[in-house]
């Protein structure tokens, strides 16, 4: 059945580690699926804590677009953090735990970081220079392990910041 689109966002099916399924599961519900295909967690279209709907593709009736799309880190409607944003998030303060080279007040500046890494805030631009000035006392491969967890969460500043 070919839906009739108006102007606006469909919604978007997400799994809790931010694999997209899709970006049209109101206008093809067909596409979507319980779990994922690439990790086999559940899927989600909405908000777990106020259910509001994860934004999807905008359409404009008449015309076909590909977009590049990435799922949004924290919901639009209750400002709390999707499934897969939590668990980068929990990631990143259990690496802070245990990554060797840090001092324990080295470990507590990071751990404090980690979320407004995440956030464009007024202290995004603070959290990024505390992990840059942090880095030379990691190892090699340590860094490399939390830059690849930072890339995936970390807003475009926070990257810009820490110089990734």
């Amino acid at each position: 059945m070919l839906v009739a689109m108006q102007p606006g966002f469909d919604v978007a099916q997400v799994c809790e580690n931010g694999h997209v399924i899709t970006t049209i599961i109101r206008s093809s519900p067909q596409v979507g699926r319980q779990f994922c295909t690439a990790c086999g967690a559940p899927t989600l279209q909405a908000c777990r804590q106020c259910g509001e709907p994860i934004p999807g593709e905008y359409h404009t009736p008449g015309f076909l677009r590909h977009v590049t799309y990435t799922p949004p880190k924290y919901c639009g409607a209750c400002g709390k953090p999707f499934p897969w944003t939590e668990t980068t998030l929990s990631e990143l303060r259990e690496f802070a735990k245990t990554v060797d080279g840090l001092s324990d007040e080295d470990r507590k500046s990071l751990e404090e970081a980690i979320d407004d890494l995440a956030r464009d805030t007024p202290r995004t631009e603070r959290a990024a220079l505390t992990v840059r000035l942090l880095v030379p006392k990691l190892s090699q491969e340590a860094w490399s392990a939390m830059r690849a967890i930072l890339v995936s969460v970390a807003t475009e500043a926070a990257k810009r910041g820490m110089g990734l």
